[in-house]
């Protein structure tokens, strides 16, 4: 049977038996036990008198006398109320006869916390992904292989090693007993902090034969940090925590901030330093496997891995699931990396990267049609080629429209801007007011204000907000009615950092900014959107930290705001933009100026920018649809005439852009 069907029936008999005692660790107990027993590991049947001791140690001793759980337990006697759930389930729950000993973990992994899941960064792997990793080495070259994975949680993938070792060995003549052993004690480890997971590991690798062996090579540690001598891996495969820096402990941060500094700073993400380390206790020629988080591909902080990881590896294979989600759970974008260590890297890399045409359902269904065109874009990447800023994946069509743009641009966004973020208050409902507050303050501390919502592209949509901009206020006893307004929130205002360390008065906001960043003409354009959303704003609008705006050097004011917002928002930037960007999700992009700025402008051309402020004035003073939508088309067809982008190559660009569009 399969264990997923095991795991739902156990589901099942939860919820309709209400025995909630099957979300602790007694449950786990009485689960081993009752295995045990439907698969013959015990001879002697059913005996009442476990409860009076019901420890792992104790159960464990009924298969074999030298098994045990290998930390110190309290002898457990049960109540009768426990006694009788616990014998209820073993006589008359569903059937764990020929369940896969997997179900062990899995079962562990859907009763735990989701709070503590999301804390430590814990989720369990689908079958289909463990299946699609192990895939790339071939059945028959599992054989001898020295296997690691260094967040072994419940045993998953050390449990699909271990039958592709056992098959592989069993065609070679071998015995299953030489092989059991010979596996849990010469070809598998696996470290993880969790140490009720790497029990279950133990278990449920101990459990696939009837002779029980103690897996040899299981410990309670941390990868990133213990020595434990433990290298020269034929393959290092698994799925590492997903932890940000925002989650991470600052002490633990400054502790791999120390040992991993060429991969591990800013906003990076733990998966880093598990390339690092993985690398380092590979073999010659040995492969790593991965499911990390796609971000490292694209976000700022992932230079150092980029980098090291091109120079060091080969990278074999990619498969990108684009922002689509495959892990129960997770609110990770996931990619899996396969990577083989000191190998000329001179080849290409394949690339797989799911395309979102079909449900996204079937990309958890049919994990293992990564080869499939049907859900994925299937190509080629140079990887000498590879940008240490960030990694372009794409394909030869889109490749070529890259090139045309390269071809007819010669300067960078970012060096001929200023470019500014937005002001965080600490906190909005003192520092923001509606148009009908207005007429009570002080018209010089009352401005307009924008939020990432009120942006589209062309246009910012008025919301009858504004900002009380306290900055340039010093005494408030000259402002009665600010004083007023602000009071009822001066303890939450004196307990930000800023005013606890005496940098600001109580009363200013958190972040202000310098007051001339918003009183000019300026572009202003949300941090994360669908889609490119630039805007010209002439009405010296402040707004918040999710925004993002910039001006032009006075040496470059000849491209004109308007023309580089029409160009920005045009179909062919959009593409442009989106082949770079870090994706967040299914259709969402972080619109970051370090990004942003990558983007290249073309040598100044008078005629062309002209028209392109034409085309901006036309769809920003458009009063209907289908007249903005017009005067789009016709933008679109400028700049693709000016890039010399044909119609096939059109209509690719189009069909791109518009499927995230589509599926909101």
């Amino acid at each position: 049977m399969d264990s997923l069907q095991n795991l739902n029936e156990l589901i099942c008999y939860m919820e309709k038996n209400k025995t909630d005692f099957l979300k602790n660790d007694l449950f786990l107990k009485t689960m081993l036990y009752k295995y045990l027993l439907e698969n013959n590991y015990i001879e002697n049947g059913f005996a009442t008198d476990i409860f009076e001791d019901f420890t792992y140690s104790n159960i464990l001793s009924k298969w074999d006398t030298n098994a045990s759980y290998g930390v110190i337990e309290t002898k457990a006697a049960l109540t009768d109320h426990e006694m009788k759930l616990c014998s209820d389930y073993i006589l008359e729950g569903p059937s764990l006869k020929g369940a896969d000993s997997i179900v062990f973990g899995q079962a562990y992994e859907e009763f735990s916390d989701t709070g503590d899941k999301k804390k430590n960064g814990r989720f369990y792997t689908p079958n289909a992904i463990i299946e699609l990793m192990t895939g790339f080495c071939k059945d028959e070259h599992w054989f001898g292989k020295k296997v690691l994975d260094p967040s072994c949680g419940s045993g998953f993938f050390l449990s699909k090693a271990y039958d592709k070792i056992f098959d592989a060995g069993i065609k070679k003549g071998i015995s299953q007993e030489d092989m059991h052993s010979r596996i849990l004690s010469d070809m598998l480890y696996g470290i993880d902090l969790d140490e009720k997971g790497v029990f279950l590991s133990s278990i449920i690798l101990s459990l696939k034969s009837k002779r029980y062996i103690r897996p040899k090579n299981l410990c309670v540690a941390d990868f990133l940090v213990e020595n434990n001598q433990w290298k020269d891996f034929d393959i290092v495969i698994g799925n590492p925590p997903y932890i940000g820096h925002k989650q991470m402990d600052r002490d633990y941060f400054k502790c791999l901030r120390k040992l991993y500094y060429d991969v591990y700073y800013d906003k990076a993400d733990m998966s880093y330093c598990f390339f690092r380390k993985g690398w380092d206790v590979l073999a010659d020629d040995g492969c790593l496997i991965f499911i990390t988080s796609r971000y490292f591909l694209e976000a700022h902080s992932g230079k150092g891995i980029r980098s090291f990881i091109r120079k060091n590896f080969k990278i074999r294979e990619i498969i990108d699931y684009n922002g689509y989600r495959i892990i129960p759970g997770a609110k990770v974008d996931p990619l899996i990396t396969v990577l083989d260590k000191n190998i000329n890297s001179e080849d290409n890399i394949k690339v797989h990267k799911y395309n979102g045409i079909k449900d996204t359902k079937l990309i958890y269904d049919r994990s293992k049609d990564a080869q499939s065109e049907e859900y994925f874009d299937v190509f080629a990447v140079v990887q000498k080629n590879l940008d240490d800023n960030g990694w372009i994946l794409i394909g030869e069509r889109q490749s070529e429209i890259i090139q045309k743009i390269f071809k007819k641009t010669h300067i960078s966004l970012s060096s001929i801007w200023e470019s500014r973020q937005g002001i965080i208050t600490g906190c909005d409902k003192a520092f923001i007011i509606d148009d009908h507050e207005c007429q009570l303050f002080d018209k010089g501390i009352v401005k307009p204000w924008i939020k990432n919502s009120n942006i589209t592209a062309y246009k910012i949509k008025r919301n009858n907000k504004f900002l009380l901009y306290t900055d340039s206020v010093e005494e408030m006893s000259k402002y009665p009615e600010l004083e007023k307004k602000l009071n009822p929130y001066m303890d939450k205002l004196k307990n930000r950092r800023e005013c606890k360390k005496g940098i600001r008065p109580w009363h200013h906001l958190q972040w202000g900014r310098r007051h001339e960043n918003f009183i000019k003409d300026k572009v202003v354009y949300p941090y994360k959107a669908h889609s490119n959303k630039f805007a010209l704003d002439t009405n010296s609008s402040y707004f918040s930290a999710d925004v993002y705006s910039f001006r032009l050097r006075d040496s470059y004011e000849y491209y004109t705001l308007k023309a580089i917002t029409a160009l920005l928002n045009s179909a062919l930037y959009e593409f442009y933009f989106k082949t770079m960007a870090k994706k967040l999700g299914e259709n969402l992009y972080e619109y970051y100026p370090n990004t942003v700025g990558r983007l290249k402008l073309p040598i100044y051309d008078e005629k062309f920018f002209a028209r392109l402020q034409i085309c901006h004035d036309s769809i920003a003073s458009a009063k209907t649809i289908d007249g903005e939508i017009g005067a789009e088309e016709e933008l679109n067809i400028l700049v693709f005439d000016y890039f010399n982008i044909d119609k096939a190559q059109a209509k690719l660009i189009e069909r791109s852009i518009n499927h995230g569009k589509l599926r909101l």
